[in-house]
């Protein structure tokens, strides 16, 4: 199947959709996580992957993470003053059990990345994505609405927490763009060539999130892994200019070399110009 991830769309996406400040608002989560994976790696013969697991760690971002969904104007239309229609304490409460539990799933399993998935056999698989999906539902439905949920802000959170593997979605550059490419209605087509779960049961929002999810992953998969290394350099690049030099020196080794989530979402929107 064709793939997106190439050198010409994330060019496109550079040039067209990416800015800055996507790497300023990812800057202080990595920072952290390194900061107390630092901490861990001598104590531990098998180091912990994502430090999230840890609630104290989880509470360090929480005011970065309201910021956040308040410049994305994540609540409109809902008024932030108004507490019997939002309820900020059950948003924070829910970022913390959807993180620290979604990070010792992924800890479990050793996924550091997107292309990790390649390798699990279909019960982890499934166990791995339902977690990824419960925690954006559940944050996502602290904002009331009476549509359907949508995954904007529980996407949205996730992935500044695990941009390596959990892609944003939102409608305008997603659902009105990317899930248009004939390349992704092909993939439906072919049922997903497996990424898909056959027995998915959640509202028809959440099963647009599960299709885009399945989809980033098996672009990813399916990238020639030298085009992928390259690539990943590439977007290290790119953040270099945000990110601590010690985040990414140790090349591979390095979280920061690993940004599938951010970059199929780079190279996906770059595919619609």
């Amino acid at each position: 199947m064709e793939t997106q991830i190439t050198k010409a769309n994330f060019s496109e996406a550079r040039k067209e959709f990416i800015s800055i400040n996507h790497a300023a608002d990812l800057a202080p989560f990595f920072a952290i996580q390194e900061a107390e994976r630092a901490k861990d790696i001598p104590k531990e013969k098998n180091p912990k992957i994502w430090m999230w697991d840890n609630e104290r760690t989880v509470n360090k971002c929480q005011q970065i993470v309201w910021q956040l969904t308040i410049d994305w104007k994540a609540w409109r239309p809902v008024p932030i003053k108004n507490p019997e229609k939002f309820n900020p304490k059950m948003f924070h409460e829910e970022v913390i059990r959807c993180v620290t539990k979604l990070a010792t799933v992924f800890n479990k399993y050793r996924i550091t990345a997107l292309r990790d998935l390649k390798s699990c056999d279909r019960d982890k698989y499934k166990k791995i994505v339902s977690h990824i999906e419960d925690g954006i539902m559940c944050i996502s439905k602290t904002k009331p609405t009476k549509k359907v949920v949508q995954p904007m802000i529980g996407s949205k959170v996730m992935h500044h927490f695990f941009p390596t593997i959990v892609p944003v979605f939102d409608n305008a550059w997603i659902s009105s763009r990317v899930l248009r490419l004939r390349s992704f209605k092909d993939f439906l087509k072919s049922k997903g060539h497996g990424w898909i779960l056959k027995d998915y049961g959640e509202p028809p929002r959440m099963q647009e999130y599960h299709h885009y999810l399945a989809y980033c992953a098996q672009q990813i998969c399916d990238t020639n892994k030298h085009d992928l290394d390259d690539l990943r350099q590439e977007i290290a690049k790119l953040y270099i200019d945000v990110f601590p030099y010690s985040l990414v020196k140790n090349g591979k080794r390095s979280l920061m070399w690993k940004l599938d989530g951010k970059l199929a979402e780079y190279c996906l929107v770059g595919a619609t110009y």
